[in-house]
């Protein structure tokens, strides 16, 4: 078990696995000096959808 790991587990921290996707899709794409992501969410180690109430680069 690695350091990052042993911690993760003296702090209760679960890291779920990542849920399959639920259609076809890139999660993101590259063009030039731009990155677009899609269908990015956040969820709980339950996969309960979590509420993002804050958007990149907001105060």
């Amino acid at each position: 078990m690695s350091s990052i790991e042993e911690k993760l587990s003296e702090l209760d921290i679960v890291i779920p696995d990542t849920p399959s996707p639920l259609g076809n899709f890139a999660p993101y794409l590259i063009d030039g000096d731009y990155l677009y992501i899609s269908g990015q969410i956040s969820v709980d180690v339950d996969g309960n959808v979590q509420d993002v109430s804050q958007t990149l680069g907001s105060s």
